[in-house]
């Protein structure tokens, strides 16, 4: 008898069955992979012996090197005190500058920071080099992690007592005498009277030109400080056309041309007593120019401070060739801007006046400058050395 053909769709003909059969193995082998993944997690498992449980992963330590400058930071060293040399992968030297005195004051939370950190540290005895106290300290993390801490400071200095006098006697006069001169000044008011606070006799170069000029320097005459027009010269590397100085003296111009521009200049800051040189590398060195821009300094009684901005000026010595008072620059304070290398640049300036018994020293209005004025210019009596105006340097 003749087979009726099974409807279709029916669920006994072969191929549903095949279907049927791929999709339960398909859905068993996730089941297992979904069980085997959760083992390895260290979750409950039905067919795997679970991992052992982890906790949550701890975060990587932080670098050897990183936990010492927060360890620094974190008791008040300001990042730009601390020089930090690679000497090997393993081996890491800080050092560090502090003013007189500040390694007592941090001494003991630093060590209770690092030790925080799992860190020992080794002290070797505080020692003394030139003008400078230092003190070393060695640290390790585990086994390979190795630093070394350098810290100094200027030396702490006897106060100087003054010798009982008889009476009618003078009183002691210092050894050697600074000038401070704050260059590139009429940009603003607000430096002018940070400047004036500090109380001393510095002296203002004022820029011919600057927004503020007149106005800068009739509040530092007001206040008694001594006022210099700090003129534009060419420079060798080109640094002024890109700054576009008015008032600016080029190597090119003619005699009549600097004639003209000088009194100009001259004219434009009031109650000054002299000048010094802005830029210049390229003008300075040349003795024919620098006749041609002193001239009028004799006529008006002015004398000149050369800012030695190349060691190749003919300035100074041409002005007094020229029979006009002159001066030079010994130490510029703030090249660098960091404040503990204007600090050390301070010091030396006043050292060079205590040998010397004269030295100028040129700054600008920068806050990182005025700070450092009024935390270390007092230091200057510790030297013996009296802050005098610039004029009081002009050789004649």
């Amino acid at each position: 008898m003749k087979k009726k053909p099974l409807p279709q769709g029916d669920p006994t003909e072969p191929s549903f069955k095949l279907l049927a059969a791929v999709l339960a193995g398909i859905a068993l082998l996730s089941i297992i992979a979904l069980d085997f993944l959760n083992s390895r997690k260290g979750g409950k498992s039905y067919l795997f012996i679970s991992a052992p449980g982890k906790a949550k992963e701890a975060p990587a330590a932080k670098a050897f090197k990183q936990v010492i400058r927060d360890a620094l930071a974190g008791i008040g060293v300001a990042p730009e005190a601390v020089a930090v040399t690679e000497i090997d992968k393993n081996l890491i030297r800080f050092d560090i500058a502090l003013h007189t005195g500040q390694f007592d004051e941090i001494e003991s939370g630093l060590d209770s920071a690092l030790r925080a950190q799992n860190v020992s540290i080794g002290k070797e005895d505080r020692l003394r080099e030139k003008d400078s106290d230092i003190v070393r300290w060695q640290l390790q993390r585990g086994k390979n992690e190795r630093a070394i801490l350098a810290f100094s400071s200027p030396a702490a200095r006897a106060p100087i007592e003054e010798p009982p006098r008889r009476p009618g006697l003078p009183p002691k006069t210092a050894a050697g005498k600074v000038a401070l001169v704050v260059d590139d000044m009429g940009n603003s008011l607000e430096i002018l009277d940070e400047l004036v606070s500090l109380s001393e006799p510095l002296t203002i170069s004022v820029l011919p030109y600057s927004p503020y000029a007149k106005e800068t320097a009739e509040i530092a005459h007001a206040k008694g400080l001594e006022i210099l027009l700090h003129l534009p010269l060419e420079s060798l590397n080109g640094q002024d056309f890109a700054m576009h100085a008015d008032g600016m003296i080029r190597a090119s111009m003619s005699p009549e041309e600097v004639e003209k521009l000088m009194e100009n200049n001259l004219n434009q800051i009031p109650f000054i007593r002299g000048v010094n040189n802005h830029m210049g590398s390229k003008v300075t060195a040349d003795a024919s120019m620098m006749r041609l821009i002193l001239a009028p300094l004799k006529s008006r009684n002015l004398f000149f401070l050369d800012s030695r901005t190349t060691g190749r000026s003919v300035a100074y010595s041409v002005a007094l060739e020229m029979g006009i008072p002159a001066a030079v620059r010994q130490v510029f304070l703030d090249a660098d801007g960091d404040k503990v290398t204007i600090r050390d640049r301070l010091l030396e300036l006043f050292r060079l006046a205590q040998r010397n018994g004269k030295a100028v020293g040129i700054c600008h209005p920068f806050m990182e400058t005025v700070q450092v004025l009024k935390d270390s210019l007092r230091l200057a009596e510790g030297f013996n050395v009296d802050v005098v105006p610039a004029s009081r340097m002009a050789r004649r």
